[in-house]
């Protein structure tokens, strides 16, 4: 989908330098915890524009004439690149919040997100959409039994950090991935958020059996 692949010269191996730095908290009524992380990367390794015995395109299927996935490509050197971003996630014991409210229940939410570009400005293929969880959750107060019931959604955003090449080349953005021509799925190159829910409960039956059931994905 990206090109005709030649072999590539010897490189040198990718290595990275990484820091990461977090806070976690916790009383009565709540918890929470941040953590930041930076990745830096020498000598990142990716696919680019080559030639071939002087040809920068390779007629790979005898039409005569030059298609959108017929580039000549190499695995090269590209500098280097970097990753940043944090991940967050904080618990409210809603049942310590104030008297009277019903024993066992929390609201808990994490979110999670990440950026980064190689040297030559493409955008660092290997990163995820924004990503959210909350979940409402109710435990028993009976800890032999250890019942609990959770209802959490899981909120994902668009993605539209694509490099270049692969936003025209790689069929997986197109309506019909069998068909190089059809639009894209969305105007903005890239692929649409969604939101998905699960629902768990389980509780103990006895010292060595435990039951829960789940359903996922709805």
């Amino acid at each position: 989908g990206n090109g005709v692949l030649i072999p590539n010269q010897l490189l040198d191996p990718v290595t990275s330098d990484n820091f990461e730095a977090g806070v976690r908290t916790r009383n009565r009524t709540w918890s929470g915890e941040l953590m930041g992380y930076y990745t830096d990367i020498s000598d990142w390794q990716a696919l680019r524009p080559d030639t071939y015995d002087g040809k920068d395109w390779y007629d790979f299927n005898g039409n005569g004439k030059r298609d959108d996935n017929e580039d000549v490509i190499s695995q090269q050197a590209v500098e280097g690149a970097y990753v940043y971003g944090f991940e967050l996630k904080s618990t409210l014991y809603l049942s310590e919040m104030a008297w009277g409210n019903p024993f066992g229940w929390s609201l808990w939410g994490s979110f999670a997100y990440n950026y980064g570009k190689v040297s030559d400005g493409e955008y660092f293929r290997h990163t995820m959409p924004a990503r959210g969880l909350i979940g409402l959750r109710w435990d028993d107060d009976d800890r032999d039994r250890a019942g609990y019931v959770e209802l959490i959604a899981e909120i994902v955003g668009k993605y539209d950090r694509i490099p270049t090449d692969r936003q025209e080349k790689d069929l997986a953005y197109r309506r019909d991935p069998q068909d190089g021509s059809s639009p894209h799925l969305r105007s903005y190159k890239g692929v649409p958020g969604y939101t998905v829910w699960y629902f768990y409960t389980g509780m103990n039956l006895c010292e060595n059996a435990k039951v829960t059931i789940g359903v996922e994905n709805f």
